[in-house]
């Protein structure tokens, strides 16, 4: 799927390369907010069908009661290991080592 601009020429909405071959000047309009409703194909694993509608695939997800994410703003996260006292650190390799001998 490739990108392009789009303008209002001449009472349609038209690639803006294909007006300017036509003579585009002035008169015409850009058109903005025009998304295409088609996609690739994708499998919506809610329901396990495929889909090459957004419009569809968003319902399809929806009417199982779930919602589709992927714009939201996360928390920034903690990376590396938790700071603990070197006898916290022991507490917890005898408590895993317990843990594991229990499971014999």
């Amino acid at each position: 799927m490739t990108r392009s601009t789009w303008v209002h020429w001449q009472g349609e909405i038209v690639r803006k390369e294909d007006a300017i071959a036509q003579g585009y000047g002035q008169s015409a309009r850009y058109v903005s907010g025009v998304h295409s409703d088609t996609m690739d194909a994708t499998i919506n694993h809610v329901d396990g069908k495929t889909y090459d509608s957004k419009s569809k695939f968003r319902a399809a997800t929806k009417a199982h009661g779930y919602i589709e994410v992927g714009n939201e703003k996360l928390a920034p996260r903690k990376f590396g290991p938790p700071k603990l006292s070197k006898q916290e650190r022991t507490q917890h390799i005898r408590q895993a080592i317990e843990q594991l001998r229990a499971r014999g």
